[in-house]
């Protein structure tokens, strides 16, 4: 089993201001770090027909929140990611919500 829930935020305001190196910085462990973990459980599930990936995401991911813009942005690719593995790895016995 594999629980991906980790965030970070360490800016608030207007997205349209967001520094650069602060949008990667949020998008690195809030979406690709789930990502990594997730291929990384998913090649060891698969050869035993069997698993589960747990995301946690934010309710800041269905809604806009401003202020929040970078976070909330995160957290929906989050949401769609998990939805995507669930497609891919579904039929190889793996679970993912």
């Amino acid at each position: 089993m594999l629980v991906n829930n980790a965030a970070t935020n360490p800016v608030f305001g207007p997205l349209a201001d967001i520094e650069e190196d602060a949008w990667d910085r949020i998008m690195a462990l809030n979406v690709k770090g789930y990502l990594l973990a997730a291929q990384r459980a998913a090649r060891a599930m698969a050869p035993l027909g069997r698993g589960v990936i747990i995301n946690m995401a934010s309710t800041a991911g269905l809604r806009a929140s401003p202020g929040l813009g970078a976070y909330s942005v995160s957290k929906a690719a989050v949401i769609m990611l998990t939805r995507v593995l669930g497609r891919e790895l579904g039929s190889l016995g793996i679970r993912v919500n």
